[in-house]
This record gives C-alpha cells, structure tokens and sequence, in this order.
C-alpha cells in the first residue's frame, strides 16, 4: 500500500466516526465538553485538504478528506442548532 491509500483510509474511517458523532449528537440533542472552536479548526482543516490533495494528486487523501469535511462540517452545523435550542427553551422558562 501506498502513502495515498493508507492515508486516505485515515481520512474515511475518520468521517466515518465523525458520522457516528452526528448520530450521538442527533439522538441526545445536547452539545456538552466539546469546544466548536477546536471542531471548526479541524473542520477547516479538512476543507483545506480538499484543495492540497488535488494539488498533490492524491485521489484516495481527497475522498478522505471529502468524507471527512463533509461530517465534520454536519456535526458544527447540527451543535450549533441544538445549542440555539437549548437557549431558546431556557429563555421561555
């Protein structure tokens, strides 16, 4: 195997777990102990990924990355909205 290869299959079992994430995150409908800040860095990160991987010619990194831009990005976008919720409601009472 390849460095593209090996690497790309950290990028895809990595959005995987984030998927898996989105799912915990959905079920319970809280946001506790994370920082968004450090969830956005490496969402951005993977965004940036994207690009380098095109750059470097690397098909298998960039599906990785894809995947796992992909769930990441979900998983900020759902906190957010579930946090939004929960004020909301603590606001009503």
């Amino acid at each position: 195997m390849n460095a593209d290869i090996i690497s790309g299959l950290f990028g895809f079992f990595g959005g995987l777990f984030l998927f898996h994430n989105c799912g915990v995150l959905y079920k319970q409908k809280l946001v506790r102990g994370v920082s968004l800040f450090a969830s956005a860095f490496f969402a951005l990160w993977a965004i940036w990924n994207i690009y380098y991987f095109t750059q470097l010619d690397q098909p298998f990194c960039l599906i990785g990355s894809i995947i796992s831009a992909v769930a990441s990005n979900l998983w900020i976008g759902m906190a957010i909205y579930y946090r939004a919720v929960e004020i909301k409601a603590c606001n009503l009472y």
